[in-house]
C-alpha cells in the first residue's frame, strides 16, 4: 500500500525476515497521523493484515474499525469485537479459523455454522459484543 502526502507518494509499509521472525514493518510515523487516519484504518490494510499473520483468529471481513482482543486457554477462546465507528454494524459474519464445538454471544445474536458465526443482530456505533468458542 502506498501513501500520498504533499503530492508524493511511498511505501506504507514492507515485509522483513530476520531469518528467524518475519515482520510486517510500517514505514510512516505513527504517532504523526490521528487515530482515524486511512494509513491505519482502511480496507487494504485490514486485507494486508490478514495476509500477514492469516487467518489464525476470529475477524470480521469489511470493517476496519471492528478491533478485536483474544485470549484463550486450552477449553476455550473468548473474543471482544470493539465496533470503532460512527456507523452501527450489521449484516456481517465472524470468521472463524476453524470449527468449534459450541459458541456463547454476548450482546449480539447469530448462529454459527460451520467456519462462521453468522450476526442476526446490529451492533450499535461505539459498541462491542463478545463471544466464547469451546474449543
Amino acid at each position: 500500500m502506498f501513501i500520498t502526502a504533499n503530492g508524493d507518494e511511498f511505501p506504507s509499509s514492507f515485509r522483513y525476515d530476520n531469518g528467524e521472525t518475519e515482520f510486517l514493518v510500517f514505514a510512516f510515523d505513527g504517532y504523526g497521523g490521528y487515530g482515524t487516519s486511512h494509513a491505519f484504518l482502511s480496507y487494504y490494510r485490514q486485507e494486508q493484515l490478514l495476509d500477514f499473520i492469516g487467518e489464525k483468529y476470529p475477524f470480521i471481513k469489511g470493517n476496519p474499525f471492528v478491533y478485536t482482543i483474544c485470549k484463550e486457554d486450552e477449553n476455550e477462546r473468548a473474543v471482544l469485537f470493539c465496533n470503532f465507528s460512527e456507523d452501527e454494524l450489521f449484516d456481517f459474519d465472524v470468521n472463524l479459523d476453524r470449527e468449534y464445538a459450541d459458541m456463547e454471544l454476548f450482546g449480539a445474536k447469530g448462529e454459527m455454522k460451520n467456519k462462521k458465526i453468522k450476526i442476526d443482530s446490529n451492533v450499535s456505533a461505539y459498541g462491542a459484543f463478545a463471544v466464547i468458542l469451546k474449543k
